[in-house]
Parts: structure tokens; C-alpha cells; sequence
């Protein structure tokens, strides 16, 4: 008997500009693609604590787009 695990996924190590190391990760699950990012955990201060932090992944940039565009209530609200 055959005792095979189904692969879901793949992690890159990558490096940010200031050659800090971080993980790019990519799972399928349920048909749904994910893209995540884990940082080292630098406030580590405890074995109970864990060695990387877990974020979903954005587009660079992305996130700085989306802080300059006012949402629809600030613009409702400059309408009236």
C-alpha cells in the first residue's frame, strides 16, 4: 500500500532590498489559491512564541494604492 501525501504547495525563500530573508508561500486548497508571505519573527522571546509570522500576500505596492483611494463612504460623504 501506497502511502503518498497530496502536495498542496511551494515556498521560495526571497529576499526583500535590505537582503532580509523572508518566505513566499503558495497552497491550493478546495480550488482556492492562496499567496502568503512569512516574515522571521524578530520579537521572539520564548520557545512558545513561533519562529515566522504568516501574512497574505499583496502585490507590491498594492497596499499603498489602496491607503491614497478613498473608499466609497469618504466619497459619499464628499458628495452630499
Amino acid at each position: 500500500m501506497e502511502n503518498r501525501r497530496e502536495v498542496v504547495g511551494a515556498v521560495w525563500v526571497r529576499k526583500m532590498r535590505n537582503n532580509e530573508q523572508f518566505l513566499s508561500v503558495n497552497v491550493k486548497l478546495d480550488g482556492k489559491e492562496y499567496n502568503l508571505v512569512a516574515f522571521k519573527n524578530s520579537r521572539k522571546i520564548s520557545q512558545k512564541q513561533p519562529d515566522f509570522r504568516v501574512y497574505v500576500s499583496r502585490p507590491f505596492g498594492q497596499q499603498q494604492l489602496q491607503e491614497q483611494q478613498p473608499s466609497q463612504e469618504q466619497v459619499m460623504d464628499e458628495d452630499l
